[in-house]
């Protein structure tokens, strides 16, 4: 056991075998070492000296304690005095609590409390009491030999022999106290560790079922997306050739950059908006002249971060159970505003009512329920949505997000994957 398992309890050993190799261009260097020491060497002289500290203190209390009692049957004696009389008891606790606390974590009552741990901690505390009577008989010899001058074993040897049992014994029940409370203040120090790295840990975890349940929901949204886009593609096949072409190069070039965002959670509004307006290209060429769209996004907001494929979906929706059953031509509009430290969101159609469409109205279909579950999980309960019928006729989803710019935050909410962004 080394002096540095001693004196460093957060020290961890090394794995049998494994050795840690010098930087190559400190290898030979003289003065390597120190840097790397004296971080360690410091800790151990603070806790050295936290030590003593704490057992001059104790000393303090009881040497003023036995004073102010004593004071009336031997007031020729000082104050000083009674301090420094109980000294030996106490000062050689500072070299032997880094050596109990050592054997505490090594042979922990709490985790293992059988007969061979309890055998370990009580022939521990002999030997600890042993090595306390043994450094306090030195320094009572000392004491008496810097009193009246006789030599430090004559003095010591002289005042043993005249103590009565009584006091050793009390002596030793006094130790196996400070020996309970080094154990107990070892074990709530490792527990209030352990509680904090397993918090840590739950964190940790957390963020990452967080994330997993952010990649699950997002994944729904392209073989949903692509399934939708292909049907449509096989039914103008039969009609017009060419332009299911144009639309089948549209929809690759579409998949090709939403494969190279897939593991982005949060992009600006303007890079969402261009998505959209690709996938809108598609589905000018399946409804040609049946197809109008609206779009007033503010240049004020086209830099706030909104969920990746957050519109695309709705945009989906309103097109295919709007605008497909609708007899004649219909009307997709997307609106953004910035409304104080939220961001709002619209998309609405002027198509069939509700009573007509199959799933939105509900939430059923993978947009409304893929987008209600996103936005749960990245911003909790500071995002809302809300859709319903238009007076005039329709449909219309609603969102209202923290709004927050790359680099920079308003509003408040969780973090985001986006480069930059903080909520």
């Amino acid at each position: 056991m080394s002096a540095k398992d001693f004196w460093d309890p957060d020290g961890a050993a090394l794995p049998e075998g494994m050795c840690v190799l010098p930087e190559p261009s400190k290898a030979f260097s003289t003065q390597a070492s120190v840097p790397s020491e004296s971080p360690a060497f410091a800790g151990r002289l603070r806790r050295l000296l936290l030590l003593t500290l704490l057992f001059l203190g104790i000393n303090l209390i009881l040497g003023t304690e036995s004073y102010l009692y004593n004071r009336a049957y031997s007031p020729e004696k000082t104050w000083l005095t009674f301090v420094i009389y109980p000294m030996p008891l106490w000062m050689p606790w500072i070299i032997l609590v880094p050596v109990v606390l050592k054997v505490a974590r090594r042979f922990r009552l709490d985790q293992s409390p059988g007969a061979k741990t309890i055998g370990i901690h009580l022939v521990a505390f002999v030997v600890t009491l042993g090595c306390h009577f043994l450094c306090m008989a030195a320094l009572i010899g000392l004491q008496i030999s810097y009193q009246n001058g006789a030599p430090p074993l004559q003095a010591t040897l002289k005042y043993f022999g005249h103590l009565p049992l009584g006091t050793p014994l009390g002596w030793a029940l006094r130790n196996l106290i400070v020996y309970c409370v080094v154990l107990a203040v070892s074990y709530t120090r490792d527990y209030r560790r352990e509680l904090r790295d397993r918090d840590v840990q739950a964190s940790r975890l957390e963020g990452q079922l967080a994330k997993a349940q952010l990649h699950s929901l997002k994944s729904q949204l392209h073989p949903h997306f692509l399934f939708n886009s292909l049907n449509a593609i096989s039914t103008l096949m039969r009609t017009d050739m060419d332009s299911a072409e144009r639309m089948l190069d549209m929809l690759a070039e579409l998949l090709r950059r939403s494969l190279r965002e897939s593991a982005v959670q949060e992009v600006p509004l303007h890079q969402e908006m261009d998505f959209v307006g690709r996938y809108l290209d598609i589905e000018q060429v399946r409804f040609s002249n049946r197809l109008n769209v609206e779009i007033d996004v503010p240049p004020e907001v086209a830099e706030a971060l909104v969920p990746h494929l957050i519109l695309q979906p709705l945009v989906e929706n309103a097109i295919r159970h709007g605008i497909g059953p609708k007899v004649g031509p219909g009307t997709v509009r997307i609106t953004a505003r910035r409304e104080n430290d939220y961001l709002a969101l619209q998309v609405s159609d002027d198509g069939v009512g509700p009573g007509l469409r199959r799933s939105s109205l509900t939430g059923e279909g993978v947009g409304l329920t893929n987008t209600q579950a996103r936005l749960d999980q990245l911003f909790g309960g500071r995002a809302r949505m809300e859709f319903g019928a238009v007076i005039e006729g329709g449909f219309r989803v609603a969102l209202q997000i923290p709004f927050c710019l790359a680099g920079g935050a308003v509003g408040g909410a969780v973090d985001g994957e986006s480069k930059g962004a903080t909520r």
